[in-house]
């Protein structure tokens, strides 16, 4: 259950956050930055507290404390950050109700096109994502290195994307 709420919650975040993005940035160049730093983050994240927890025993508790410490510091520094210097999204309709929205969902073709292949790639993305651990941990017996397993993974992504941007360069798919 905790799984269902932790996953849904995200993805009502992420795609509000995606969908702003998208009216933020017209250029290809500032997604690539955006999701190469959001990966950046991925790979610290998943490093610091394993090398944490690799390092003496008798710092891990203290270790863990900074750690946790400088991640909420740096996330209200960039949500203060993001609150102030973002640009604001674009003013809707506020009398419209939620079966006017639907029904304009509804009707825009595109949309529903991606609808289908964005649950693929989330489905493809969160069962990989909540099954490795459980392997890691239970086929591997190695949960302490977890984080190494999870910072290839998001190196892997970026080292991908660095590789689609080249190949849209190239290929002049950029707007």
């Amino acid at each position: 259950l905790m799984l269902v709420l932790a996953y849904g919650a995200h993805s009502l975040v992420n795609i509000a956050y995606l969908a702003w993005g998208a009216q933020l940035s017209g250029t290809l160049g500032a997604v690539a930055w955006r999701e190469g730093l959001g990966l950046a983050g991925m790979l610290a994240a998943s490093l610091l507290p394993a090398a944490i927890l690799a390092g003496d025993p008798a710092q891990v508790r203290p270790g863990l404390a900074a750690y946790s410490l400088a991640f909420a510091l740096l996330t209200a520094l960039a949500m203060l950050a993001l609150l102030r210097r973002a640009p604001a999204a674009p003013q809707r309709d506020a009398s419209a109700g939620w079966r006017d929205t639907w029904r304009a969902l509804a009707s825009n073709r595109p949309l529903r096109a991606l609808l289908l292949p964005y649950f693929l790639n989330a489905l493809s993305v969160a069962i990989p994502a909540t099954l490795a651990l459980f392997y890691i941990a239970d086929q591997l017996g190695a949960p302490h290195l977890s984080g190494i397993f999870l910072a290839c993974y998001f190196f892997t992504l970026w080292l991908s994307w660095a590789i689609a941007v080249r190949l849209a360069e190239r290929m002049k798919l950029t707007t």
